[in-house]
């Protein structure tokens, strides 16, 4: 197990921490990114990354759509014929038809190397008592303020 994080240190000694993404995409075959987005990690998964990968690399999103530069994703898909998409995220999702992804994905090859899930992934029992709680205080809270 490898891990590129560049502000925090792992002190698991079962897990080998990699100094940039260049290493891990090197000795890597699967790819999970879990990264919030922001100026320094927009499109940071490009060209420059995808071609020190391996040909058959399996990359998984569930983080956000912007951290990967969709054409060169698609790019790296076409010339790689073994390369797996998985994705809970797209770039702009509510402009779904117009999306390269989804584009390429509904291509004969593209569907072959891309899933997409329906922006899930962090729907867990977990998270949704998290949401809901939210909601019931922020409600409650509103309910307080008002003069019955």
């Amino acid at each position: 197990v490898y891990v590129y994080d560049p502000y925090k240190k792992v002190r698991d000694i079962s897990v080998n921490q990699v100094k940039n993404l260049n290493e891990l995409f090197k000795k890597c075959d699967v790819v999970s990114i879990h990264a919030h987005v922001t100026n320094e990690t927009s499109k940071m998964i490009n060209s420059n990354v995808l071609k020190n990968t391996k040909s058959d690399l399996i990359l998984i999103n569930t983080a956000r759509g912007e951290i990967v530069n969709e054409k060169d994703i698609v790019k790296f898909l076409k010339n790689n014929a073994d390369a797996k998409y998985i994705t809970d995220v797209l770039t702009n999702e509510t402009e779904k038809k117009n999306n390269i992804i989804n584009k390429y994905y509904n291509t004969k090859k593209g569907s072959s190397q891309i899933i997409i899930t329906p922006h899930i992934g962090g729907m867990t029992k977990e998270a949704q008592e998290i949401a809901y709680n939210r909601s019931v205080q922020l409600l409650y809270n509103e309910f307080n303020k008002l003069k019955l």
